[in-house]
């Protein structure tokens, strides 16, 4: 507990303790490649486990204690298992992230600290961390509010899809009843009886149609049934875990009473509805059948009516013709809206459900500001965070080229690029984000011809981004619905932007990346010995940093020490021993003259008077040097 600092000659396996440390424990990287895209941090990891534990079969095993359960973990190069035992469990394989979520550690190599502003990653890092569990929390509501989003999509377009084929069926409908009056009006040589059995025919479509629709019904109510019915059974063959500790078993044995009650009185309730269901299917059979026999004793007048009227068969033959397809187009009219019931998803509602995802951002949005300000606090001033521009452009605008150039948008990227700096220099980008999906949306469903430009739909964001009409047309003709839901449901990054505070007096400030390296340490390292929490392990953290500002950084250590473990290396001795260290390990040379091969030496506090002779040893230069130095000051 509280402070463990590794001390050492340069070469003598200081930094391979922390980073072994690291790697085992899975931070920042899942692999050992040597991926062109890897940093110069995984790259130097890789190295060093490849030739100094892969060459001769070692393994790493960290001791991690929580609230008094010991967890291990164990870490192979030779096998691409993290295994990880809890208390008296056994071994299991799991997953680098299973590891960095149970057992999370803040950790940073050496210069890390001061190379911190060039990559943006590692400052959300500081930002992110201390809210991590909220930020899991809401990036879960946000995958789950965008999966709602494009099913509910797909639902609308379906929903619109059905809704203008009903349109376009009853159009056609009205059209072929109107042709059919037409030809039964023009009828000639035919006698009035006659006429009125020919008339009688469209009785019997529609009644037909009547006895298929209610067939489709009876389908989809039976299909429900058996549905509720296979979740009953699933329900009623598992029982509640009785090996669960419980203390109130009266009431905990009256809930279960209760669950079985109502899974008994629901079986007796769906034999109910299946014989119910069968009965009143047998029923309808019964008159589909008296029908079938009316309509068979109508078929035959029928025939002798149109044996009668010769003289107008290709007339008949057209009513004919016209009333199959009336009874054909009727019957999938029934069908669709069956099926548009089922939907039930129109534009209010999917407005509602997409609302829902951007509020789920824009609730990210206010965590990340929130512990953005309580960052800049804890640098003590030295820190400024900005909110103006929160939204990450550069990666918004990679992510819409993306989608344009994967459904053939050939748009310039510049324009891509534009939309995403209109987005993040809003006041509020979640708002102009949610107008430009409308934009888009409105002109990926709109269909149109080359020669009706003049009511092509606005895109007042769009057009200001510089997208040209042809811009536009191509959106019309080329993004689908999948595309379009792709680019709606982008999850926006969200970094203010940073400043270092040159003076608190004056006010004066620049970029926190144009800082110099100490002044960006020195910040950083105060905002981690102020936070809470993860166990803090940091190389050589006084590298870069003013040595004028140490003696602020050992009093934020010594309150920092008592709320979380840190574990450093140093050649400092301001911070080991000023810093009071419960524990120093103090690293040597196998052999001296090769300084390869480290060894740990000793192992104490600073009590013990071999950690003191080290220390004086290794990082005074030695006891006589000790005293030279204080002679010449003079003090």
């Amino acid at each position: 507990p509280q402070l463990n600092s590794i001390i050492g000659g340069r070469g003598s396996g200081k930094s391979t303790i922390l980073e072994y440390l690291r790697w085992c424990l899975c931070d920042q990287t899942d692999s050992f490649s040597l991926d062109k895209d890897s940093s110069d941090l995984d790259r130097k990891r890789s190295n060093l486990i490849e030739k100094t534990l892969k060459s001769v079969g070692g393994e790493v095993r960290i001791f991690f204690s929580v609230n008094g359960t010991r967890h291990v973990v164990k870490r192979s190069p030779n096998s691409e298992d993290v295994l990880v035992k809890v208390g008296d469990g056994d071994f299991q394989s799991v997953h680098p992230q299973q590891i960095r979520d149970l057992l999370p550690i803040q950790a940073y190599s050496q210069k890390q600290l001061s190379s911190i502003s060039i990559r943006s990653d590692e400052l959300k890092r500081f930002v992110e961390q201390p809210i991590a569990k909220e930020i899991e929390l809401i990036n879960g509501r946000i995958k789950d509010a965008a999966l709602s989003v494009k099913t509910a999509y797909g639902k609308l377009s379906q929903y619109r899809s059905l809704f203008a084929e009903i349109a376009k069926s009853q159009l056609e409908l009205g059209s072929f009843k109107q042709q059919i009056e037409q030809l039964r009006a023009g009828l000639k040589g035919i006698s009035e009886d006659d006429k009125t059995i020919l008339h009688r025919a469209k009785y019997y479509s529609n009644e037909k149609n009547k006895f298929d629709e209610i067939e489709i019904e009876y389908s989809r109510i039976y299909d429900a049934i058996e549905s509720l019915s296979n979740i009953h059974i699933e329900y009623s063959s598992s029982r509640l875990d009785d090996n669960i500790e419980i203390e109130n078993n009266i009431i905990i044995q009256s809930l279960e009473n209760e669950r079985e009650k109502y899974l008994a009185g629901l079986s007796g309730a769906l034999i109910g509805l299946k014989a119910s269901h069968r009965d009143s299917k047998a029923a309808i059979n019964d008159k589909k059948k008296s029908w079938d026999s009316v309509r068979d004793e109508f078929a035959e007048k029928y025939k002798k009516a149109k044996l009668g009227s010769t003289s107008s068969d290709a007339t008949l033959s057209a009513i004919k013709e016209l009333e199959t397809k009336i009874s054909t187009l009727d019957l999938s009219v029934r069908q669709k809206r069956s099926q548009l019931s089922e939907l039930s998803v129109n534009d209010d509602a999917f407005e509602e459900i997409y609302m829902n995802f951007l509020e789920a951002q824009s609730n990210k949005n206010e965590l990340i500001k929130r512990s953005s300000m309580q960052f800049s606090e804890l640098s003590e001033g030295f820190i400024k965070a900005r909110f103006s521009r929160m939204v990450d452009s550069e990666k918004l605008s990679s992510e819409i080229n993306s989608v344009f150039s994967s459904y053939r948008l050939s748009i310039q990227k510049g324009r891509a690029d534009s939309l995403s700096e209109i987005i993040s220099a809003a006041t509020n980008p979640i708002e102009v984000w949610r107008e430009v999906i409308s934009e888009l949306r409105i002109l990926s469903e709109f269909s149109t011809s080359p020669e009706a430009q003049e009511i092509f739909p606005s895109a007042p964001i769009l057009e200001s981004a510089g997208f040209t009409l042809a811009n536009k047309r191509k959106i019309v003709d080329e993004l689908s619905n999948d595309g379009f839901i792709q680019i709606a449901t982008l999850r926006m990054n969200f970094l203010p932007q940073f400043f270092y505070q040159t003076n608190n007096t004056m006010g004066d400030e620049v970029p926190f990346e144009d800082a110099s390296a100490g002044q960006q340490a020195t910040a950083l390292l105060n905002v981690l010995l102020s936070q809470d929490g993860f166990p803090l392990v940091i190389d050589q953290p006084e590298d870069d940093i003013d040595n004028r500002a140490i003696e602020k950084i050992i009093k934020n250590l010594w309150n920092s020490k008592k709320r979380r473990q840190i574990i450093i290396s140093s050649h400092n001795a301001n911070l080991v021993v000023n810093g009071d260290s419960e524990l120093v390990v103090s690293c040597d040379y196998n052999e001296t003259s090769e300084q390869t091969k480290g060894q740990i030496k000793f192992q104490g506090s600073i009590d013990d008077s071999e950690i003191r002779d080290e220390i004086t040893s290794i990082m005074e230069g030695g006891e006589r040097a000790f005293i030279l130095r204080k002679e010449k000051y003079g003090f």
